[in-house]
């Protein structure tokens, strides 16, 4: 981690977490809040950050917004969902893990965005899991 990841995650906190979070609260109708692992995306080259950006903050707000096209969605979010958690798995681990899940109330996203390949739950398989989960 050096000096330009830093900037490039102060970048990213500020203007493009800013409006995925201002989206997601947008679209669902509730106060949901955006809590992302920064060291694990940091700990690497730029690849987790950029990846983070163009991929992954687009896929949960484009899930998001799709699951809260009525009011039935909206509801059903709101009651199970306060935060959603995102997360970068070490380059050793198993793409398999990168998923979304439901905890408590959060949605857990866990992505593997650092190396050559990456593997992330896309708009599809978490709009998917929500709808069968919640």
């Amino acid at each position: 981690m050096g000096l330009r990841e830093r900037r490039l995650a102060e970048e990213l906190k500020t203007k493009e977490v800013a409006e995925a979070l201002a989206s997601v609260k947008k679209a669902s109708g509730s106060d949901i809040a955006l809590d992302i692992n920064w060291d694990t995306f940091i700990a690497y080259d730029e690849y987790p950050l950029t990846r983070l950006q163009n991929y992954v903050l687009p896929a949960i707000v484009a899930a998001v917004e799709s699951l809260c096209v009525d009011q039935m969605g909206k509801d059903a979010l709101a009651a199970r969902v306060k935060k959603i958690v995102i997360a970068n798995l070490k380059p050793e681990e198993d793409f398999d893990k990168a998923i979304a899940k439901l905890n408590d109330s959060s949605l857990d996203v866990t992505v593997s965005l650092a190396g050559g390949s990456f593997s992330y739950p896309d708009q599809y398989s978490i709009q998917k899991y929500l709808e069968d989960s919640l």
